[in-house]
């Protein structure tokens, strides 16, 4: 049984003997599929090589693409290496594309705290990719490299004063999370990713502030817990920036610094740089310290 014409959706039994199916592309878009015999010789088998022709022996398997267009495939909700290891694992040949690609091309992309890595098959698929938080490559499983460049990254440990004092660093799910050190009623520390705390200790280091540390900058949890006061920002946004009288923040990261953004001569927002971050990292910062 093959996959039959370019759509996914038919199929066709071959007859009796005719044990191969075939595909035909041209570029990256497939043009045609079936069984062997459907060509009745138009094409012969030494032909059928390279990247524009390929020949295979497995119920479906001219559901395929080309056999050099292949991506890593994986989600980080089931394998952790698919943030940070990419490489480590293999790239598989992608579902024949819809979508005329000059080269294969593959995606990484994040949704929420899901790191997923991909193949590129569709116009649906390019089009999703043109936020900030998709990125597309040309290549044959070129979709390995970290993503987002810069991506935060924190010690990860639990224990005793063994675990304050560590220093080896893991990617957050989250590309640009806080890290976070404490020390809990018992006298052990916990170091990670602030989106990875577990909900007791969330509420264990709101009542208790003095015992947690967060801070922004990467792997800035490498040093032993610091709880110094957190710097103090003026806080404003439009017409509200005009007033003689505006809000004062306490910073959430130690680390943090203050920003001002200018509309011509005009104050358009005041607040911390983290808060500008998570709202573009394409904004020019400049730092106003109370």
């Amino acid at each position: 049984t093959c996959t039959n014409e370019a759509t996914l959706g038919n199929v066709v039994q071959c007859p009796v003997g005719d044990l191969v199916c075939f595909s035909q592309f041209n570029g990256f878009l497939l043009t045609r599929r079936g069984c062997w015999s459907e060509l009745g010789g138009e094409v012969s088998v030494a032909d059928c090589t390279g990247g524009n022709c390929a020949r295979c022996q497995e119920e479906y398997c001219n559901g395929l693409s080309r056999t050099d267009h292949k991506c890593v495939s994986c989600t980080s909700t089931a394998d952790g290496q698919c943030i940070s290891n990419a490489q480590d694992l293999p790239a598989m040949q992608c579902e024949a594309a819809s979508v005329d690609l000059t080269k294969a091309q593959c995606y990484t992309r994040i949704i929420g705290s899901t790191t997923e890595r991909g193949c590129v098959e569709s116009e649906r698929t390019l089009e999703e990719c043109k936020s900030p938080t998709c990125q597309t490559c040309t290549g044959n499983g070129c979709n390995i490299a970290v993503f987002p460049a810069g991506r935060q990254m924190c010690v990860s440990c639990s224990g005793a004063a063994e675990c304050n004092a560590q220093t080896s660093t893991e990617y957050c799910a989250l590309p640009y999370d806080s890290c976070v050190t404490l020390q809990r009623s018992d006298g052990t520390y916990v170091k990670s990713c602030e989106g990875a705390m577990a909900t007791t200790d969330q509420t264990y280091c709101q009542a208790n502030p003095d015992k947690c540390s967060y801070c922004g900058m990467n792997e800035c949890n490498k040093a032993e817990l610091n709880t110094a006061t957190s710097r103090k920002c003026y806080h404003c946004e439009g017409t509200g920036c005009l007033q003689t009288s505006v809000n004062i923040e306490t910073c959430h990261n130690s680390d943090d610094v203050c920003f001002s953004m200018f509309d011509g001569r005009t104050t358009n927002m005041r607040s911390l740089a983290k808060l500008l971050v998570s709202i573009s990292f394409l904004f020019f910062l400049t730092v106003n310290p109370v």
